[in-house]
């Protein structure tokens, strides 16, 4: 075997352990977190686990088989339809992020059905042609290569979109970016020897740097993972679990702030409480949950009417309260309690009540 063609061999082999391990660690972090990207993003580096080894074994058989033979062309059937349903599997994620909701099945049905066509006419086009064959491997390498790496780069785009400013995404979008690009230049590398008859340079080493642009993708998705559980866990901290309102806490840490700046511009603030008056009626007859709920819809239906730098926080099991800066006299805050009082008499409908 000669040097080449075991640099080639072994790049693959590495790539496609790489996508193995990938997928594993997507996997555990998916049933931790239960998103749906993830699910989508385990099956896409799968996907490619398979090409790959499928693509080395066609490799390997290039120069001691034709075309048709069975093993080499199963094999390189193999490979294509796995190498696009990967592309198919990494955009269907990507949307998925940035929705925050899983598509229709029957979108993504379609998708992977065209994945496979795709993938099945592309590798037994020109398998007739005897010998080395510069159209067949303009199909297949160049076509894969150009599809999978816009893929990569359209799921880089909207990465980033989804989640901009995040140090995770950022590593997600580097690694798919640098991934998609790679993509390309092979399957500019492939036609090039269809177009100019001498293709562009290529060497074997290149495919450790795919190996790379994966693991820095995978880097990302880990720190964005790890990001999403701290901001949650700061939100919980400072926020109502039940109502997603301020809590006490910051509550007392805005009141600090709005009073420093009510004294520094001499202007007026008001601090309104709210209590609930027979909440626990509501409770024993109806029970805890429709009591939450009207929780939920009090504090909905008072936020909606402040300003958006107001606060409504819940301090407490019935208990409410508000603070409204910038008001001009004392009146201004009598008006506001007015509104507040009126907003809170009107009927709330609870399981149907």
């Amino acid at each position: 075997m000669d040097p080449l063609t075991l640099t080639v061999l072994l790049a693959v082999a590495a790539q496609a352990v790489g996508a193995l391990v990938i997928a594993a660690i997507l996997t555990a972090f998916h049933r931790h977190h239960r998103r749906p990207h993830l699910r989508r993003w385990t099956a896409s580096w799968l996907s490619l686990a398979v090409s790959l080894l499928a693509g080395g074994v066609a490799f390997a058989a290039a120069g001691r088989v034709s075309a048709v033979h069975p093993l080499r062309l199963i094999a390189s059937v193999v490979a294509g339809v796995a190498g696009y349903l990967q592309a198919a599997w990494l955009l269907v994620g990507a949307v998925e992020l940035g929705r925050g909701t899983t598509l229709p099945r029957r979108t993504v049905r379609a998708g992977l059905l065209s994945a496979v066509g795709l993938g099945l006419v592309s590798s037994l086009l020109f398998v007739w042609i005897s010998g080395p064959s510069n159209l067949r491997y303009a199909t297949r390498v160049g076509l894969k290569g150009l599809v999978v790496g816009t893929a990569f780069l359209l799921a880089a785009r909207l990465v980033l979109r989804s989640r901009p400013g995040v140090l995770g995404a950022r590593l997600v979008t580097a690694g798919f970016c640098t991934y998609g690009v790679l993509q390309v230049y092979y399957a500019l590398h492939a036609v090039s020897g269809l177009l100019w008859g001498e293709r562009l340079p290529f060497t074997a080493y290149l495919g450790f740097l795919d190996l790379t642009a994966q693991w820095m993708a995978a880097l990302g998705i880990v720190v964005g993972l790890l990001e999403d559980e701290r901001e949650v866990t700061r939100r919980l901290a400072y926020h109502d679990a039940l109502t997603g309102l301020p809590n006490r806490q910051l509550f007392q840490d805005r009141l600090q702030l709005a009073l420093a700046q009510a004294a520094r511009y001499k202007q007026h603030l008001a601090v309104v409480f709210l209590d609930l008056d027979r909440f626990k009626v509501i409770n024993d007859s109806l029970g805890h949950s429709a009591g939450d709920q009207l929780l939920r819809r009090v504090g909905a239906r008072v936020h909606g009417l402040v300003r958006e730098g107001d606060t409504v926080a819940r301090v407490g099991g019935d208990e409410f309260m508000l603070i409204v800066p910038g008001l001009a006299s004392a009146e201004d805050a009598v008006g506001v309690a007015r509104k507040v009082v009126e907003a809170v008499r009107a009927p709330f409908v609870v399981d149907g009540r």
